[in-house]
């Protein structure tokens, strides 16, 4: 399988910045995928990977061998792109048959052999008559992946293939995907807007905000240890204080806080995040007690040392789900305060509520059965909470 490197990538349009110094490296068999905002590189970084698009300066590699002279037909790239570009005119088997124009099948076998074991693979045996306007878009979207996949590509490359299917087709569908690729082992860049799907799918993810990179991590890390306020929103629902450092007490990895056990947002013993920010990682051990003066409140929390310093400005960020509706008498170690409720939405499996804290807007996801109304009590663990630079 192959390694791709790409280093101090620039790629821009006039006066457009499209990429600024993008990289990053994609181990070989990763599922790695390019998450952020409209307009934010991810689709042009895919297509300097293909070849479709020269970059202004910067290099790509796969494993040992620069891409910068190799045209998109030799650089063993599937594609398989948003609006899927299968051929109305041939039938589903010369559509996936046509991924091998420029290579022979893998493995000695003959075209129509590869063709038919590739339509086993995505779930379309016995279609291969069929023509491609007489499929359902997921079915659509499986013919155009097998395509990809028909000359065994070094790298698959993906851009928001299923943007165009309904939801719960996405969620069937992400997982179907995720399996394939980890069956036959090729390395895989995915570029979505969606962040639920890129946790979902991910090995690792590389969250984009205009042209640039500003975390590299697992789903985890990304979303449990923002290392940017913009990944800290972008990434989820999440509800994000300004304050500043008032007290620092020492801590250590193993204490618990409040109520609850600590649950560490990160994995065990991962390696550090890369980012254009702070380290991604949540550390396990040798992080520090602080209270974080927000308006009026006073809320403690758990941090690295980096960020232990009395009078600093942070920011700090609690998941709606971390969040509490408090009842009875206070309890040491727990930081409480009063909301009140505007508006709520039942999702099913649970309710997110909006309330109001002091001209700001706060999210709580609850499971409870009865949704909160008036003025409500709030609380969190501080070892639920995250600091990042102010």
């Amino acid at each position: 399988m192959t390694r791709i490197t790409v280093e101090g990538l620039k790629k821009r349009y006039g006066a457009t910045r499209a990429l600024d110094w993008v990289s990053f490296a994609v181990e070989e068999e990763d599922f790695f995928t390019l998450v952020g905002p409209s307009g934010c590189g991810k689709t042009t970084l895919l297509r300097t990977l293909a070849g479709f698009e020269a970059p202004t300066s910067g290099e790509i590699r796969f494993d040992d061998a620069s891409m910068a002279s190799v045209p998109p037909e030799d650089r063993g790239v599937g594609v398989v792109f948003q609006n899927y570009a299968l051929f109305g005119h041939m039938s589903v088997a010369e559509n996936v048959g046509y991924g091998l124009r420029f290579a022979d099948p893998p493995g000695g076998v003959g075209k129509s052999e590869r063709v038919a074991e590739l339509l086993d693979l995505v779930d379309l045996a016995g279609m291969g008559e069929r023509s491609p306007t007489e499929l359902s878009g997921g079915q659509q979207q499986r013919v155009a992946l097998a395509r990809a996949l028909a000359p065994a590509p070094r790298v698959l490359l993906l851009d928001e293939p299923m943007s165009a299917l309904d939801a719960g087709l996405r969620e069937r569908l992400r997982v179907e995907l995720a399996s394939i690729q980890s069956e036959l082992g090729v390395t895989t860049v995915y570029v979505t807007h969606d962040q639920e799907e890129a946790l979902a799918v991910s090995d690792r993810v590389a969250v984009m905000s205009e042209g640039r990179i500003e975390q590299i991590g697992t789903p985890r890390e990304i979303y449990g240890s923002p290392a940017t306020r913009f990944v800290a929103e972008f990434v989820g629902d999440n509800n994000v204080f300004e304050g500043r450092v008032v007290e620092v007490e020492s801590g250590s990895g193993d204490e618990t806080e409040g109520t609850g056990e600590e649950q560490e947002s990160g994995d065990p013993g991962s390696k550090s995040t890369e980012s254009r920010g702070q380290n991604g990682t949540r550390p396990t051990d040798g992080r520090t007690i602080v209270t974080i003066e927000v308006g009026e409140a006073r809320f403690r929390a758990r941090t690295a040392a980096e960020h232990a310093e009395a009078g600093e400005r942070v920011l700090l960020c609690v998941r709606p789900e971390d969040l509490r509706v408090e009842t009875g008498t206070k309890e040491e170690g727990t930081n409480r305060f009063r909301a009140r409720v505007g508006s709520s939405e039942f999702l099913g499996e649970a309710t997110r509520v909006h309330l109001d804290w002091e001209e700001q807007s706060i999210l709580l996801r609850t499971t409870a059965s009865a949704t909160p109304e008036g003025t409500i009590e709030l609380g969190f663990d501080p070892a639920d909470a995250h600091v990042l630079e102010g």
